[in-house]
This record gives C-alpha cells, sequence and structure tokens, in this order.
C-alpha cells in the first residue's frame, strides 16, 4: 500500500510528523514519489503510520482491520462470545458485510454487558479494546485507539510494563501483515492475524 509526500501533505500533517519523515526519507519537500506505507512504519513508527495511512484512498478498510486484529490480540478476550460477536461485526464491517447500524447494536451490547459486569465487579480487562473497535465511527480513531487499549490491556493483565512495549511491537508486525494482505480485502475475507 503506498502514498507520496505530496498526498500526505494535503492531509496536513503535524509539523513534528512531517520534519521526522522528511528527514528520514533524506528529503526537503514533498513529492509524488511513491512511498510505501510500511517505510514509513519503519522510519517513524506505528501512530505516524497510521495517521499517513489516511493518505491512501483505500485507508478506512485497512486501519478497520488492523483495529481488529489488535482487538483480537487480547487473548483474554478469546473466551468473551459477545466480545468475539462484537469484534466480528466489526470485521464485517470493514469488508462491507455489516451496516453502520449492525456497528451500533454491537456497541449497545457491549456498553450493556460491561455496564452488568461493572455493577457485579466482573469486568475484564478486554472490554476497552473491544469498546474502541465498536464505538469508533472513523476507522483511523479505531486503530489508534484499539492499539493502544490492546497493549494496556496485555500489559495490565501481566502486570509489566515492558508487556505493552512488547504489545506495541507486535501492532507493527499486525500492521505489516495487513498491508501486505491489503489486496486480498477485494475478494471478501482477508487473511487476518489473530484470528482464533
Amino acid at each position: 500500500m503506498k502514498t507520496t509526500l505530496n498526498q500526505i501533505q494535503t492531509r496536513s500533517p503535524d509539523p513534528a510528523l512531517w520534519r521526522k519523515l522528511l528527514r528520514n526519507l533524506g528529503k526537503s519537500r514533498a513529492d509524488d514519489e511513491a512511498l510505501a506505507i510500511t517505510t514509513i512504519l519503519e522510519s517513524n513508527g506505528l501512530d505516524d503510520a497510521l495517521w499517513c495511512l489516511r493518505a491512501v484512498e483505500e485507508h478506512q478498510q485497512t486501519m478497520r482491520l488492523f483495529a481488529v486484529a489488535c482487538a483480537r490480540s487480547v487473548k483474554l478476550m478469546n473466551n468473551d462470545p459477545l466480545g468475539l460477536a462484537a469484534v466480528d461485526v466489526a470485521e464485517r464491517y470493514a469488508f462491507g458485510r455489516a451496516t453502520y447500524p449492525e456497528m451500533t447494536d454491537a456497541r449497545d451490547a457491549v456498553y450493556a454487558a460491561l455496564d452488568a459486569k461493572n455493577r457485579a465487579g466482573t469486568a475484564g480487562f478486554t472490554w476497552d479494546s473491544v469498546v474502541c473497535v465498536v464505538t469508533e465511527a472513523d476507522a483511523w480513531d479505531a486503530a489508534r485507539n484499539v492499539s493502544f487499549a490492546s497493549a494496556l490491556e496485555v500489559a495490565r493483565f501481566d502486570g509489566r510494563t515492558e508487556t505493552m512495549l512488547t504489545a506495541q511491537m507486535d501492532h507493527v508486525e499486525l500492521l505489516k501483515v495487513i498491508l501486505q494482505a491489503a489486496p486480498c480485502a477485494e475478494s471478501g475475507r482477508g487473511p487476518l492475524p489473530s484470528r482464533p
């Protein structure tokens, strides 16, 4: 998946992101040379790559699938049928096989279950990423928020700060896989990492 510096510039990037990207590419200004999102990922990191992905026409689906993969990477969620169902709705939505009202129904079900679990004192760590994946209308918000929430959940469960850094590095690898699989998405159900 590729973009150009000119396309990124039209999205008004943060000045720090822009300077870092130009410096890492050895350039002084924008141009129309094809630029792989994976190059941005390696030079600037995950957050900047996700932001720059907005300059790619088909970015909504890629970001939504990344959010789904991040949510699924939280192993505790694999034991929660409602969480899995909500993430499945988000995946179907990414492929155009679920409607926005279905997403809001999934969101409402997650909120109701979360409210009941909170009242009972049994809310699990996986709910932050599940809530993000079904509540964010904008795919960029979903990708960014789920990536952070799921890494935080893994660290909370493990009890070690360094686990969050490991989870974030895993998310870099997840995004690489999804970017490579993007052309397969046209066929319906592309390969997604972390699918149970």
